[in-house]
């Protein structure tokens, strides 16, 4: 079991070269709009749709997985998000079970790398600091085999959210996260900064603007 050392990250998640990568799903696990769209279409719908109507559908909180057909990542982690309600109804509980699960899973196929998107931050309407304090504490107390998990940003608030915590700045965990290093590369590797795709300059951030 090893210790991951988490990237913060602006970029295209479908484009990223991990095993793994993580889609905000729905409970039916069909194909919404935002990241999920974005990864149903990367991937393919048709082949995509069918593999997640195999699975019977989700619950918040936990995670199921699929091939990534045309992606470069070998799978799909699907998993569902909390609806923000206020936070009196276990929302961050639920939240920090999609991390956990995420990497259960993922762990248990083996796998090394694995990217997230910022779970429920968009239209389920969780408050986008403190879902990076639940992602950053929650992955990097995790123990697996996993050795590099890549936080994927769809804003530059988003992103200075994490690069906060990934740099120990307003986190008090410990030092188990790292900024992206000078070996980050571009063409679907990890991204330096000064390679990060900005939403207003990739086509596929129109569509896919917006996690869940």
């Amino acid at each position: 079991m090893t210790r991951p050392i988490l990237t913060a990250l602006q970029t295209d998640i479908t484009t990223l070269d991990v095993e793994v990568v993580v889609n905000a799903a729905n409970r039916a696990l069909t194909m919404g709009g935002g990241v999920c769209g974005a990864i149903f279409e990367a991937a393919g719908v048709s082949e995509l749709s069918a593999a997640c109507a195999a699975l019977g559908g989700c619950n918040p909180g936990d995670a199921k997985i699929t091939s990534g057909f045309r992606l470069p990542a070998r799978w799909v982690v699907h998993t569902v998000g909390p609806v923000w309600r206020g936070g009196h109804l276990g929302e961050s509980g639920v939240l920090a079970s999609c991390y956990r699960r995420s990497v259960e899973v993922a762990n248990g196929l083996g796998a090394r790398s694995i990217a997230f998107p910022a779970i429920s931050t968009g239209i389920f309407g969780f408050p986008r600091e403190s879902a990076a304090q639940i992602a950053v504490t929650t992955l990097s107390a995790s123990r697996s085999g996993i050795e590099r998990i890549v936080l994927v940003a769809f804003d530059p608030e988003t992103l200075r959210q994490y690069e906060a915590l990934v740099a120990g700045e307003g986190w008090t965990g410990g030092p188990s996260v790292r900024p992206p290093s000078s070996g980050d590369r571009r063409k679907g590797r990890l991204l330096p900064a000064s390679a990060v795709v900005r939403p207003s300059t990739h086509p596929q951030w129109g569509r896919a603007a917006l996690n869940r």
